[in-house]
């Protein structure tokens, strides 16, 4: 007598499990990385960081502008990652941050700057890039981290000639 079993009949092994129960371990996965990522503070989108998270990654400072052909750019020295003290010493590590863009804000004699981080990925730099100020009169301004009719923090005065 001979016993034959279908594939159907087979017991299958404890590693072997159905499509659907693949898929099912995949979106649990899926959303386990995503809740990770929401809870660290990154962002795959830039987000705007507030004055305590510049202090907490080693501070920012600016330096002289600089006159490039599609106007005058701000120099800024800041770096996400909490690797480097620019002002103060970091508090804090970010190895899978990247500065995305420096926005600035001018108003009046006052240039109002705000940097935002996302998620680095291949080629993203951890150093934030320069503000970019457009075309501004010749003149002194105030240089401030943060946004206009807050407690803005100063980060110095520049000086623009024609």
């Amino acid at each position: 007598m001979q016993i034959r079993l279908r594939v159907e009949d087979r017991v299958p092994s404890p590693n072997h499990r159905s499509r659907s129960a693949q898929l099912n371990y995949l979106n649990a996965m899926n959303r386990i990385v995503v809740v990770t990522v929401l809870l660290s503070g990154c962002s795959i989108v830039p987000r705007d960081q507030p004055w305590s998270f510049v202090t907490a990654v080693g501070g920012m400072a600016i330096d002289a502008p600089v006159r490039t052909p599609k106007g005058i750019s701000l120099p800024v020295r800041a770096n996400v990652s909490g690797l480097e003290t620019i002002t103060v010493a970091p508090t804090t590590l970010n190895s899978i941050m990247a500065c995305s863009r420096t926005r600035a804000k001018i108003g009046g004699q006052e240039i109002y700057l705000t940097i935002a981080t996302s998620l680095a990925r291949a080629g993203d730099s951890p150093r934030c890039p320069p503000a970019r100020l457009g075309a501004l009169r010749a003149g002194e301004y105030q240089v401030s981290y943060g946004t206009e009719g807050t407690d803005a923090t100063p980060l110095g005065v520049i000086h623009v000639a024609l």
